[in-house]
């Protein structure tokens, strides 16, 4: 008998006896020198012995291509899997392992990109249907090397949890590490239009297009659905501040509100910088003083003054006044009061003094949404006179605390990028 005989005969044993073999299961050598019948379960078993304490129920859902082997593949990794269910009798296995084959084909370039529109899209259908409280991971092991480093790929655009193990059979199973793929979402912006046109009209002249549109073709629907799922999520927020909200006693509600919000009310506040000679002042400044009172946070230990853990408040005045500060930074325009009772028809042209609209754009912005009108001549009070009728609410303590907070970050954004015009006085 040979060596390879002799290991697949070891991983039969276990597959043959696994109440016999629990022992063997949780032990460091298990999988070592041995053979399981399929690499997808080979990596699932030695995945699932490091994470039993972890794992409470465990749905398998299984992509093959349509061809006879790679169905006949998913088959027994099914039937093992539910053979071996004694290994780990603290986890759930839910029903059997669902074998969804799939039109996979690598025979031409064509087929092999319609092939990774379909794996896509149904990873993207799958994902969709997973309940609350149910994690995706993906495991790339085994199939084709290319369809595999896709489906990798696939899980780092979506920061989901991927496994793999090397065809070593000696080798771990571990999760690959994490890249930030997801920053690419942004740079579509530029380009969308372009890819919005192809999934449109097969038809149009594809010769001048970049070719990473004219190779996403056949999965352009797959990328624009993924795009716009993508701009409703915190990309850039630092979700840092919203765990340490969720960390606060009631914050999980607020956490998930404002995350809406941003979302979907949010995000279209912005008409864009209207006054050329000051630095930019778009999602992208909100999003960056986010990660600046991340660090900030995180270099005190998360310990703030005014930002107690057992309420939520002061963390969402924060968050709430990242995004919302310079919504009014804009070539804003203000009616010349003459006299108590006449009022010049011209109009102050505030955008002609940036140093003012920096100072005064929140004040008069929120001033005449909040306090109306007949009130907008008062909101140039101090900021603690103005709060003395929400203070049964929030604090006019809190108020200022995270006020001064807001400044102090809000300065700290002075990259030269953020400079629109040479010409800044």
């Amino acid at each position: 008998m040979n060596p390879e005989d002799k290991n697949r005969l070891s991983a039969a044993e276990i597959i043959r006896n696994p109440e016999k073999n629990k022992d063997i299961f949780m032990s460091d050598n298990f999988g070592k020198g041995c053979k399981f019948p399929s690499a997808e379960l080979q990596t699932i078993l030695k995945w699932l012995r490091k994470n039993l304490n972890d794992i409470d129920t465990l749905r398998v859902i299984l992509l093959p291509s349509n061809e006879y082997a790679s169905k006949i593949t998913a088959q027994v990794t099914a039937l093992c899997l539910q053979r071996l269910k004694p290994l780990f009798p603290s986890v759930k296995l839910i029903d059997d392992a669902e074998i969804i084959p799939l039109d996979i084909a690598v025979n031409s370039r064509e087929n092999f990109l319609s092939s990774i529109a379909a794996l896509f899209s149904e990873l993207d259908t799958l994902t969709a249907q997973k309940t609350p409280d149910e994690e995706v991971i993906i495991c790339s092991t085994g199939g084709y090397k290319a369809v595999a480093s896709f489906l990798m790929m696939y899980a780092q655009l979506h920061s989901l949890p991927c496994l793999y193990s090397f065809e070593l059979s000696d080798s771990d199973a571990y999760e690959v590490m994490s890249v930030p793929l997801g920053y690419a979402y942004s740079s579509l912006d530029e380009e969308i239009n372009m890819l919005k046109a192809v999934s449109r009209n097969a038809d149009i002249d594809k010769s001048s297009l970049p070719q990473w549109v004219k190779d996403s073709e056949s999965m352009a629907c797959e990328l624009l659905k993924s795009y716009y799922d993508a701009r409703e999520k915190p990309y850039g927020m630092r979700e840092e501040l919203f765990r340490m909200l969720r960390r606060c006693l009631g914050g999980q509600e607020w956490a998930d509100y404002l995350q809406d919000l941003l979302a979907h009310k949010w995000a279209d506040l912005w008409l864009g910088d209207q006054i050329s000679v000051t630095v930019e002042h778009s999602r992208r400044h909100s999003k960056r003083l986010m990660e600046l009172a991340a660090n900030l946070f995180r270099s005190t230990g998360g310990k703030i003054p005014g930002f107690p853990d057992d309420d939520p408040k002061p963390l969402v005045l924060l968050i709430a006044s990242i995004y919302l500060h310079d919504i009014g930074h804009t070539a804003l325009s203000y009616p010349v009061i003459v006299s108590d009772d006449i009022h010049n028809e011209n109009l102050f042209p505030l955008g002609l003094f940036p140093s003012a609209v920096r100072e005064l754009h929140l004040i008069f912005t929120v001033g005449n949404l909040i306090l109306a009108e007949e009130k907008f001549s008062e909101t140039l009070r101090p900021l603690e006179d103005r709060a003395e009728g929400i203070k049964d609410i929030i604090p006019t303590d809190m108020l200022l605390k995270v006020t001064a907070l807001l400044r102090l970050i809000d300065g700290c954004d002075v990259q030269s990028d953020r400079v629109i015009s040479p010409c800044r006085t």
